[in-house]
């Protein structure tokens, strides 16, 4: 069964209205797969980019930013969401 976004009444819709309720500007959902542009973060890195955040450059934060499956094992959906 495909979970549609816009319904307000799938668990999806009911987690973006509670997340908008308490003041949250975005709210959304993506799988744990590796991200397409991890290369790119690689490169951003190199560059010095991430400025006084230093964990960025961790082992430990690059592997679960790579694979974000494992930070907990048998995640189906990561939700992300944004405050004002």
């Amino acid at each position: 069964m495909q979970i549609q976004h816009n319904d307000p009444s799938s668990l999806e819709g009911k987690i973006k209205a509670e997340a908008f309720r308490l003041g949250f500007s975005l709210c959304g959902f993506t799988k744990p797969d590796p991200p397409a542009e991890y290369d790119r973060f690689e490169k951003w890195l190199t560059k010095g980019h991430h400025a006084g955040m230093a964990y960025l450059q961790t082992v430990r934060h690059r592997i679960m930013r790579q694979h974000p499956e494992q930070l907990f094992p048998g995640v189906k959906t990561i939700i992300s969401l944004a405050w004002p």
